[in-house]
């Protein structure tokens, strides 16, 4: 499978303890890199953008499966809260957020659901 990102760069946005083995081990490479295609890849980003925005999809990926991210942490009587919810799609890890940030089409922004749009009623008169 391809990939225009390394596992390498992948760890190098996160902080984690994931080690570069078990990213490549755990096919998330191929996953972000199959996602990225599906989506962007008739849009006319070039290769150095689309391996950004599939490093971060990545990295979201991973914060979602081998190392979720957490929001909150206390010591007395340890708790976690952990980032988003998985209905909430990129938007619910940093990491999705800026490769949604990245995406200048905005089609990953909407990706998982349908964009809503507004319009303003200047009078009902």
């Amino acid at each position: 499978m391809s990939s225009r990102t390394t596992a390498a760069a992948v760890k190098a946005i996160m902080k984690t303890g994931v080690t570069e083995t078990q990213i490549t081990d755990s096919g998330i490479l191929d996953d972000a890199y199959n996602f990225v295609t599906a989506k962007l890849s008739d849009q006319t980003l070039g290769d150095d953008l689309l391996a950004s925005i599939e490093k971060w999809v990545a990295a979201h990926m991973i914060s979602l499966g081998l190392d979720r991210q957490i929001s909150e942490a206390k010591a007395g009587s340890a708790s976690a809260k952990y980032s988003g919810g998985y209905a909430m799609n990129l938007q619910s890890t940093s990491y999705g957020q800026m490769a949604c940030s990245l995406d200048t089409t905005g089609i990953l922004t909407v990706s998982g659901g349908k964009a809503i749009y507004a319009k303003a009623v200047m009078s009902f008169s």
